[in-house]
């Protein structure tokens, strides 16, 4: 048998670049013999641009693989050598998507295009050299450029020489007269009295001055701000001073490769410190892991990475190639990390993560009746600026302050709500008013607007937090007790003969904690309705209640006279589940009392239940029966009876919520 002897210098290079084993790759290219387009042609079409970047001489070789690795440095200089218009404009293009202006700027003035060199003036805001871009214009006899600079300069006065030049008079009078150049107008009315006769009745006495707009920040020869990037381990190894070309006189490892250069010893000294110092932040001999490893089989997926247990809205620009640099996160995004408060999460327009919080919290299941206020506070929370007539509009989220009122962290931002404490607070007033009224309806709807936007205050700080939850509590007690107000005028029109429901919801409504003004309009109202159904005990008891609240004399005096009738016949017709001497709540379903103990329910035909054994509404602080646990609460129509919550969260840095316990 004969061997035939074979060198593994190519598939080794090829195996250590799949095994991103950068310095075995550095290793074999200045020891071995590999040569040709077509190994660079593997190493490009692999993704390594830039290492094929560092051992190509070819200027032609190396301003496509400097463009393919964004490299504008190496594609000037081998534009420079190559000086061809194809290059040039190729090298504009790739800097305009770079936003290096600077260098698109160079590229143009080299192969001569001025509209595109003038466009890029204005974009930047550079209006002087824009205006001589229209002085090379006239020079230049280019009419239409010409034209077209005097409109991005805005400069009128050229603009109308030039239709003059051009025998263009009626529309250089009507340029003059609509921008007020009154003098010239007449020097071409006088010159050339017939043509624009018919131009001088169309002129537009509501024109508006075509002008660029003044550009807010001037880049000047500085180029768009780029975010910076870690280096890459091949681009730490590759880039040393000894891997770098020179303009005199560059080291081409090609031809090292087959003897004809001779191999400097400095060069290898430093890449040879390259190594060890690659080596010190990487195992030296990697371990090919099927399942992962350096062959970076997830690094090539887009997961996003979860912050916490609830879902959150993608970022706009989260990735996980860490070869290109990462885009910053959105203000979304930024609103529901930043934040534990559904309603944040709802400015955010993360919806589902909001109900969630909204359920863990308070316990809501019904949010039908919270979709206005959703898209309400979703639109509200955002800007939108129109940079130009043909741009889109750019989406700018609203920040609210935390504290003071120029207290706006830029770290953990909150977004701007429209729904507002003090704009509550006057719902909350014309509720009373027309409870006092007597138009529950009315006031049955304001009740319920401003409990459903107080679920969407923004809450930061603890008096603001504790102003809150009494205003729910108040919410849900005055929608409680026009409850029983309204089924008690159902049962007084619908069923007169059932007089003991209509005079125990009588008598339920005293007991609420109402405004001083309701209770007293509660107690003459239960007053007068035990006196008609001959319950003179209690007729009495409402009366005595109603003098210690010092009503108005009219009112006064009635209470009185029913006193004094009442003390003849001191009895009750009717018997009614009611203990005036047991303190009790109210079941916000059954509409019927839960005492605090179980003493004197004799009479109640339900099962025996104090406050201790009632379910608590974790919004407003209604009291349930248990056996309704699970159903819809009617009071606030929104939450579940009986549901574990952890109540609404205060701001940042208080103590843990009051009604954390309830919907036990």
């Amino acid at each position: 048998m004969q061997g035939i002897p074979y060198d593994p210098a190519e598939y080794q290079f090829k195996l250590a670049l799949v095994l991103r084993q950068y310095d075995k790759v550095l290793h074999l290219m200045e020891t071995s013999n590999l040569v040709g387009q077509a190994l660079i042609a593997y190493v490009r079409k692999k993704g390594y641009p830039e290492i094929a970047l560092h051992f190509v001489q070819d200027p032609s070789t190396r301003f496509e693989l400097a463009l393919d690795c964004g490299n504008l440095e190496v594609a000037v200089e081998t534009a420079k050598m190559i000086d061809k218009d194809s290059c040039w404009n190729r090298l504009a293009e790739e800097a305009i998507l770079q936003g290096n202006h600077p260098v698109a700027e160079m590229a143009f003035q080299r192969v001569q295009n001025y509209a595109r060199l003038s466009f890029l003036y204005i974009v930047t805001g550079e209006y002087a050299k824009a205006r001589k871009m229209l002085k090379i214009a006239e020079l230049r006899k280019d009419i239409v450029s010409r034209f077209q600079d005097t409109l991005f300069v805005g400069d009128v006065e050229n603009r109308v020489r030039l239709l003059r030049e051009l025998g263009q008079a009626p529309l250089a009078y009507l340029t003059a007269k609509t921008h007020g150049l009154e003098d010239e107008a007449e020097q071409i009315l006088s010159s050339c009295p017939d043509a624009p006769s018919d131009a001088a009745k169309n002129v537009k006495t509501k024109s508006v001055y075509f002008t660029p707009p003044v550009p807010v920040l001037r880049l000047a020869d500085k180029p768009w701000p780029k975010v910076e990037r870690k280096a890459e381990p091949q681009e730490q190894i590759f880039q040393t001073p000894a891997r770098r070309p020179s303009a005199g006189g560059q080291t081409d490892f090609w031809k090292e490769a087959e003897g004809t250069v001779e191999t400097p010893q400095a060069p290898r000294r430093a890449s040879i410190t390259a190594l060890r110092n690659a080596r010190e932040q990487k195992p030296a001999e990697p371990v090919v892991d099927l399942d992962g490893g350096d062959w970076d089989l997830d690094e090539e997926l887009e997961l996003a990475t979860p912050t916490s247990d609830l879902k959150s809205p993608t970022s706009d620009g989260a990735s996980a190639d860490t070869s290109s640099t990462p885009k910053g996160m959105s203000m979304a995004l930024k609103w529901t990390q930043s934040s534990n408060q559904a309603v944040d999460h709802a400015a955010a327009g993360s919806f589902e993560t909001a109900m969630q919080l909204y359920h863990q919290q308070v316990g809501i299941v019904n949010f039908q009746r919270l979709k206005s206020f959703f898209l309400s506070v979703s639109q509200s929370s955002f800007a939108f600026i129109s940079p130009d007539g043909c741009c889109p509009p750019l989406r700018m989220g609203l920040l609210r302050s935390q504290g003071t009122e120029s207290d706006v962290s830029i770290e953990r931002p909150l977004p701007e709500v429209c729904f507002k404490l003090p704009v509550a607070e006057q719902q909350l007033t014309a509720a009373h008013r027309a409870t006092t009224m007597g138009k529950f309806s009315e006031a049955l709807g304001l009740y319920h607007r401003v409990l459903f936007s107080l679920l969407f205050a923004s809450v930061a700080t603890n008096e603001v937090y504790e102003k809150v939850q009494r205003y729910m509590a108040t919410c849900a007690t005055y929608i409680l007790g026009i409850n029983i107000e309204m089924l008690r005028k159902d049962f007084t029109v619908e069923q007169p003969d059932n007089s003991k429901r209509i005079l125990e919801l009588s008598a339920y409504f005293t007991r609420l904690p109402l405004e001083p003004e309701h209770i007293r309009l509660s107690l003459r109202s239960a007053m007068t309705t035990a006196y008609k159904y001959g319950n003179y005990k209690i007729a009495m008891s409402f009366a005595q209640a109603l003098l210690e609240l010092k009503p108005s004399p009219n009112v006064a005096d009635k209470a009185r006279a029913v006193i004094t009738n009442c003390e003849r016949n001191p009895t009750d017709k009717v018997p009614i589940e009611f203990d005036p001497f047991n303190k009790f709540k109210i079941c916000g379903k059954s509409l019927t009392p839960i005492y605090e103990t179980t003493t004197n329910i004799s009479n109640s035909q339900a099962p025996p239940v104090t406050v201790n054994d009632a379910l608590r509404s974790a919004l407003g602080g209604t009291y349930f029966r248990p056996e309704y646990r699970g159903q819809l609460d009617p009071v606030t129509e929104l939450t579940q009876i009986g549901v574990q919550t952890t109540g609404m969260p205060r701001p940042t840095g208080a103590s843990d919520s009051i009604h954390s316990n309830w919907g036990r």
